[in-house]
């Protein structure tokens, strides 16, 4: 396991452990589960959950629920401490957890690249809301004690407030006659349900709405934009945009991300939404162009160049939105996200180094 990766344990571990404003040992010797446990914030907390469990004696039980298990890449694997984890392998749409006594769930199952969005639509579309759905009944019929249902900031849709940060139920236009509507359309769709199910059944359940995730222990082949741009400071090679930029960007820590999840997690917000973002960038490297610029100039050394190549068939793949989100929620919780844009961006060029980039 990467060195950085266990120092983001490490340090989460710690804080979350001293923190007089949750009581984290409340995971002691409960039951968690994680859906979509590969990707690069399921797999980060099953290691944290794994951490916790090696080194303060949480003795959790950790089920994690996957499509494929060979793609999981977690700590101590095979050793003693590996013994509390369950590996259940199907499609979370076809998830059963009757008799798994599960106290919480994070379900962050979900199509997560913008090419699968516009070439399988209605896969994505099935896959975000019957899983939410499934995931919704057996936590109903199972008692369990709260849902944590990752969503995402692009449910918002497009606006022309460029400026006034959005709350939580400032919903804008998602246009339904596009593919790559696919992902926000169902997400928002995911969220509805949650909120029913709260309404109706008294599901314990809240959606976080995550922006942009930097840090270690994302895949070294993940094509997102910061990796783009990291990977190019690396190789010495021109940073190319395919629009002009001026995407918001909107970012939080691995690190910050998951300490948040537990304020959120023991809060007292359910069937309800919540934006997870650090703010600390809305008046400075706010946007893609701006950071491209950071990039070359602060961490490159103005050894590279940002060039242009605007393309309307990859610009297909992107969500043009100059959205501000509104942190006011999160941060009320009682936690701060502390990391910089720029000490993530220096980070992520060590870290993707170590990993043999």
């Amino acid at each position: 396991m990467n060195r950085m990766v266990i120092e983001v344990l490490d340090s989460v571990s710690k804080n979350l452990i001293n923190s007089d404003k949750i009581n984290i040992s409340e995971l002691k010797k409960s039951t968690v589960m994680i859906t979509g446990a590969t990707g690069f914030i399921g797999s980060m907390l099953a290691n944290l959950f794994l951490y916790l469990n090696k080194e303060f004696n949480y003795d959790m039980k950790i089920i994690l629920n996957v499509r494929d298990k060979s793609k999981l890449s977690l700590l101590e694997n095979g050793s003693e401490n590996f013994n509390f984890v369950q590996v259940i392998e199907v499609p979370v749409e076809r998830l059963h957890i009757q008799n798994l006594n599960i106290d919480y769930i994070f379900h962050l199952a979900a199509p997560t690249q913008s090419k699968y969005f516009i070439e399988n639509p209605v896969e994505t579309a099935d896959s975000i809301v019957f899983g939410i759905k499934n995931i919704l009944e057996l936590s109903r019929v199972n008692n369990v004690k709260k849902i944590l249902n990752f969503s995402t900031m692009e449910i918002y849709g497009d606006t022309d407030d460029y400026i006034t940060p959005q709350k939580e139920e400032s919903l804008c236009h998602l246009d339904l006659y596009k593919e790559r509507s696919s992902y926000p359309v169902s997400k928002r769709m995911a969220e509805h349900y949650c909120y029913l199910y709260s309404k109706e059944f008294d599901v314990n359940v809240v959606s976080l709405r995550l922006v942009q995730v930097i840090g270690p222990g994302i895949s070294i082949n993940d094509n997102r934009v910061f990796n783009q741009f990291a990977k190019s400071v690396i190789y010495n090679s021109d940073i190319e945009l395919n629009t002009d930029g001026s995407q918001r960007l909107a970012f939080i820590h691995i690190a910050d991300l998951l300490e948040g999840i537990f304020y959120i997690l023991f809060s007292n917000i359910r069937g309800e939404a919540i934006n997870v973002i650090n703010s600390s960038n809305f008046d400075g490297i706010n946007t893609i162009r701006k950071l491209a610029e950071h990039c070359v100039s602060s961490i490159a050394n103005n050894k590279i160049k940002l060039r242009f190549n605007i393309d309307s068939t990859i610009n297909k793949r992107y969500i043009s939105s100059k959205r501000v989100l509104n942190s006011d929620k999160f941060y009320s919780l009682g936690f701060i996200p502390k990391v910089t844009i720029e000490q993530s961006m220096k980070e992520l060029v060590s870290y993707l180094m170590g990993e043999g980039v």
